[in-house]
């Protein structure tokens, strides 16, 4: 399971908010409701403005790529050992371009010392 939720709910809407970790192309929402009391046969729910949001968090110095919060040789070493195309994650490729190269390279030698 990559989220759970439940809320109880007598006469009213609210809002309902669930962190997603992972998930694939094959991902899926569920909604289920059910009553606890025995016999009963007034079930009612309801499901309104559902929205799936992906939220990306840029690394503030990207050119730390080993995230020590500071740009060396280490972050040097880093680009060099990782040359070529690279599938995500891949902290060298500073860019997002999906291949460490020259401009990963320009990037760590340009954003040398500490992080803002």
């Amino acid at each position: 399971m990559l989220c759970c939720g439940t809320t109880t709910i007598t006469g009213s809407w609210v809002a309902q908010s669930f962190p997603i970790i992972g998930g694939t192309n094959q991902f899926r929402v569920r909604f289920t409701v059910n009553d606890n009391a025995t016999n009963s046969t007034s079930v009612e729910g309801g499901v309104d403005g559902v929205k799936l949001q992906r939220v990306i968090c840029a690394q503030p110095c990207p050119a730390d790529v080993n995230g020590s919060g500071g740009v060396d040789i280490d972050d040097l070493l880093a680009v060099i050992n990782a040359w070529g195309p690279c599938a995500p994650p891949c902290p060298a490729d500073t860019n997002a371009s999906g291949t460490v190269d020259i401009d990963d390279l320009l990037a760590v030698i340009n954003g040398w010392g500490a992080c803002p």
